[in-house]
């Protein structure tokens, strides 16, 4: 029976992210020039974009999991800002590596992924989705990308 769940619950959820809107992930790898003083890093793209559907929404308290009062001091802090967005995708997508995020197809706005933003939301040993908190790059680029 428990098995069948799992099955049910993955099923589900493959199914929700078939409704959402295209996402492109492209991946980084970045090296640091031994002459420059202040270590900057030049990241370049390594291999190709990955296509696939999410769904986005807008940072709240409900979304985020928490209770009001940590998102008001959150924002309060300057940790969140209204353009931040929560991306839900499926659990076998890769979310170690550095990465920016794409949303729409062509690429209307460029995110990046807060620093420990990702959570998997496991069932049974595998993640059925991940949850990706998102901030919004205005010139489109990570920080050292080339």
């Amino acid at each position: 029976m428990t098995h069948k769940i799992v099955g049910d619950v993955a099923s589900d959820v493959t199914e929700m992210m078939a409704e959402g809107e295209q996402v492109r992930f492209r991946y980084f790898t970045g090296s640091v020039a031994l002459n420059d003083y202040d270590d900057a890093q030049t990241l370049v793209q390594s291999g190709t974009d990955v296509w696939i559907s999410g769904i986005l929404l807008p940072i709240s308290e409900r979304v985020m999991g928490y209770n009001p009062s940590s998102v008001g001091l959150s924002e309060e802090q300057g940790k969140l800002i209204e353009s931040d967005s929560v991306l839900f995708v499926e659990g076998t997508v890769e979310t170690t590596n550095t990465m920016k995020i794409g949303l729409g197809n062509p690429v209307d706005a460029e995110y990046s992924v807060m620093p420990k933003g990702v959570i998997a939301i496991p069932s049974h040993g595998t993640p059925a989705f991940k949850k990706i908190f998102l901030k919004y790059l205005p010139t489109g680029s990570l920080t050292g990308e080339a």
